[in-house]
């Protein structure tokens, strides 16, 4: 049994563009399951809210506890990981440009609007970036992260 499931998520995360992915044949069945339903959630609720953001790609995992203000604002590649506790406010000139395979870890704040009598040019993520828990990224000009 669990290496039929494993066989199949193996394949299902594949299919997200991780070609190379293969989970760690130690990992036990209780633990698979915890983390198998926990990513579900995450892409249900990543399913919903993307579907307000300016433009997606699928699949979109989003954690609990999140708010992402001005979703219009962002536009995102595939396989986009947003952590618990993370604060979004996309309001700036271009938006949020978010590339493909990029996590955005545990309480993270992204600001693009100090005040609303100046609010910030724009922020590109780019493609395999990962930012690490608890960072703070004020955008005030064009900020570009590669």
């Amino acid at each position: 049994m669990k290496e039929y499931l494993v066989k199949v998520l193996n394949k299902i995360i594949q299919s997200f563009g991780k070609k190379d992915y293969r989970i760690d044949s130690t990992i036990s069945m209780s633990a698979i399951s915890i983390i198998t339903f926990g990513r579900l959630k995450q892409l249900i609720r990543g399913s919903f809210i993307s579907y307000f953001f300016k433009h997606s790609k699928y699949p979109v995992f989003i954690s609990h506890n999140t708010r992402i203000h001005h979703k219009n604002k962002i536009s995102t590649g595939k396989n986009l990981f947003i952590g618990e506790s993370v604060n979004i406010n996309a309001l700036c000139k271009h938006g949020i440009s978010i590339g493909e395979n990029v996590s955005i870890h545990k309480n993270t704040i992204i600001d693009c609007t100090g005040v609303i009598s100046e609010i910030g040019e724009g922020l590109v993520i780019g493609n395999n970036v990962g930012i690490s828990p608890n960072c703070f990224i004020q955008v005030r000009g064009e900020v570009e992260i590669h």
